[in-house]
């Protein structure tokens, strides 16, 4: 009997653990909200994993929110994350708890994998995954597999400079991506202009209805959104786009994007690069890891 494999998709907002099938089939899961202190993410990942044991499994992948060293196995550096995390052996670690081999790489990286072979991808040779949440992420996968870089670091889109000068990131540089067109800056710029405090959801809802302040912040972010999208388009021509994260469920704001991307791009065959929602939804990055190797 094929032995089922745990992928676990440790994002800034939430953690997410499934036991996978070989079939790409999430055969039961556990979300929960991702704690704020490095020790107690460490807690919650090992209590999840022997929730969900069950049998003999052949591995355990771990999808996390930060540029992932994979020789070291290591959290390198991350935005949105606790810096706790930074250095810490987490394969080392589970090893010697779990006694089974351990996986790691960046989130976004196993969003894109997992769409690319069970998801959105499937037909395609060369995707671009973009993980829209509270912050920015991407996966270039190419003939099914990660493009890595030197450093594993390709496909951290989050970071390309859009606005000269612009707004502080929480990498510490300005004028990023990240910065104009994810969660966390949508709920920065509506508290900017009410000086309220909203979520994401509860900004979609007011935008929803009509409500000016929403309605300022969704056009600025879905405008950016177009841009870092066509630069992607423009730079690496992809077969298509797939977009994830919870910001990819808010339709409105897609379409907006969508609807303004074509003025940035620079040939008449890039505007036939399709832009697609993520078929797996919030399994993707749990089956992604789950085919780490």
């Amino acid at each position: 009997m094929p032995k089922n494999i745990i992928g676990l998709d440790i994002g800034a907002t939430k953690i997410r653990i499934g036991l996978i099938s070989k079939q790409f089939k999430v055969i039961k899961k556990q979300t929960f909200p991702t704690p704020k202190k490095a020790a107690d993410v460490l807690s919650a990942i090992s209590y999840g994993i022997e929730k969900l044991y069950s049998g003999e499994i052949e591995k355990i992948g771990l999808g996390v929110a930060g540029q992932i060293d994979q020789k070291k196995n290591l959290v390198n550096f991350s935005t949105n994350f606790p810096q706790g995390l930074n250095d810490v052996p987490l394969k080392k670690i589970l090893e010697e708890k779990f006694k089974y081999p351990v996986f790691i790489d960046n989130d976004a990286h196993c969003f894109a994998l997992g769409e690319a072979i069970a998801g959105q991808g499937k037909k395609f040779n060369f995707i671009i995954g973009v993980t829209l949440g509270t912050g920015i992420g991407g996966g270039i996968i190419i003939d099914k597999k990660v493009l890595k870089g030197k450093n594993n670091t390709a496909g951290e889109i989050g970071h390309q400079i859009i606005k000269v000068n612009g707004r502080k990131c929480d990498c510490g540089k300005s004028g990023c991506f990240e910065a104009y067109a994810s969660g966390s800056a949508m709920v920065k710029s509506y508290k900017k202009l009410s000086g309220q405090d909203k979520d994401t959801f509860e900004i979609e809802q007011l935008f929803i209805k009509g409500e000016e302040n929403a309605k300022l912040v969704v056009e600025e972010s879905s405008h950016y959104l177009a841009i870092g999208l066509s630069n992607l388009i423009n730079i690496l021509n992809p077969e298509a786009i797939v977009l994830g994260g919870g910001l990819s469920n808010f339709k409105k704001f897609i379409d907006l994007a969508k609807s303004e991307i074509n003025k940035y791009l620079i040939t008449p065959h890039l505007k036939q690069t399709p832009i697609l929602i993520s078929k797996l939804n919030d399994n993707a990055g749990m089956i992604g890891a789950s085919l780490l190797k």
